[in-house]
């Protein structure tokens, strides 16, 4: 009889080890998103200015993404890919908006596109609207609820 090594409890060692590289491999690929679907540029191409109407718009390229916000007379179709790594902020790879204007009666007076190179940055405001009364700080909110609540019967305080 030889003495030889096991390798028995090393191949579970092994696989465990496999295993958790292939995963965080795969936990590095960056995903990608793709949000809205733009109408083939032939359907596009097709529409008159002048001469097509809302309708026409709608048969060719469907339902709008967006419409404008204050006027319904512009009617938009976006789309967007973008990359996310991980938990950092995703990044916008290609963004691409058609904008389909209508003029009073209903046809279609321009239509432009524009892409990820005429997209601007919106910094939102963070300031908070302030409002009136006296601004409590924790111990006095609670402290200044006890007794102040009643059950079915009438009676003050909690049963």
């Amino acid at each position: 009889m030889t003495d030889r090594p096991t390798t028995h409890g090393l191949r579970p060692l092994l696989a465990g080890i496999a295993l958790g590289v292939t995963m965080l491999a795969s936990g590095c690929q960056p995903m990608t998103n793709v949000a809205g679907q733009l109408p083939e540029p032939e359907r596009v191409a097709q529409i008159q200015s002048g001469v097509s109407t809302k309708n026409d718009v709608r048969q060719m390229l469907g339902s709008p993404s967006n419409v404008g916000t204050f006027d319904d007379a512009v009617w938009y179709y976006i789309s967007r890919k973008t990359e996310q790594l991980a938990f950092y902020e995703p990044k916008v790879l290609e963004q691409t908006v058609i904008a389909v204007q209508f003029d009073k009666q209903g046809r279609v007076s321009d239509i432009g596109r524009l892409g990820l190179d005429e997209a601007r940055a919106l910094e939102l405001e963070d300031r908070i609207t302030p409002t009136r009364g006296k601004k409590l700080g924790f111990l006095e909110q609670f402290f200044g609820n006890i007794g102040r609540f009643t059950d079915k019967t009438g009676a003050k305080g909690y049963k």
